[in-house]
This record gives C-alpha cells, sequence and structure tokens, in this order.
C-alpha cells in the first residue's frame, strides 16, 4: 500500500503541466468486502463499508478538485456532512508523506522534490 501511495506522488510529479492529476483515495482501514471469508469471525458492521469511497471518488472526479494531484484522501474521515472542499481538506493530505524531509534530525536537511 505504501508503494502504491509513493508512486502516486510519482506519476503526479511526472505528469505535472499535463492536465492530469494522480490521487490516492484509500479506506483507512479494513473493508466490508468478499476478501474476508463470510464466516470469519468479524464483525462487519464494525469495518468500513465500501461505499464510504464513492465521496472521495466523485469529489476527485469534480471540476472543484481538477487542481489537486500528489494527494492521499482517507475515505474513513470524509465527513459528508460538511461541504466537500472542507470535507476534502479534513480528510486529505500529501501523499506519500512528502513533508517527511523537513522534519530530519541532520540540519540543513531539505524535502526531497
Amino acid at each position: 500500500k505504501a508503494w502504491l501511495e509513493a508512486a502516486t506522488v510519482g506519476w503526479a510529479r511526472d505528469l505535472e503541466g499535463t492536465g492530469v492529476t494522480c490521487n490516492a483515495p484509500i479506506p483507512g482501514g479494513p473493508v466490508n468486502t468478499a476478501f474476508f471469508d463470510r464466516h470469519a469471525p468479524l464483525q462487519r458492521e464494525n469495518l468500513i463499508q465500501p461505499e464510504a469511497m464513492a465521496a472521495p471518488a466523485c469529489w476527485l472526479m469534480s471540476d472543484e478538485a481538477a487542481h489537486i494531484t500528489a494527494h492521499r484522501f482517507v475515505a474513513r474521515l470524509w465527513d459528508c456532512s460538511l461541504p466537500d472542499a472542507e470535507a476534502a481538506k479534513a480528510a486529505g493530505g500529501p501523499g506519500a508523506w512528502q513533508g517527511l524531509g523537513s522534519q530530519s534530525l541532520w540540519p540543513g536537511a531539505k524535502p526531497v522534490q
């Protein structure tokens, strides 16, 4: 999963200036899908329901999100009671931990560009 998010950021950088964006909508935890055997000892109502992915996916396809790229959006954190832009801000952030370089323990370290 981490590789896919990192690749998404790489693709977004490769596509910069083309008008094509690349983002990573993620569930944010285990999802109630057929990947879990129906007899598995878990409470399916406590899992993220697949429908949770709909709102962030639809927003990412909207004109409002046309300029957003290289980000991750966590469906579990998407609040449908908020306007889409606010929900996106609360549930999203730069993909692949792009700001980690700025938190380096080594003086003078710069974030990867």
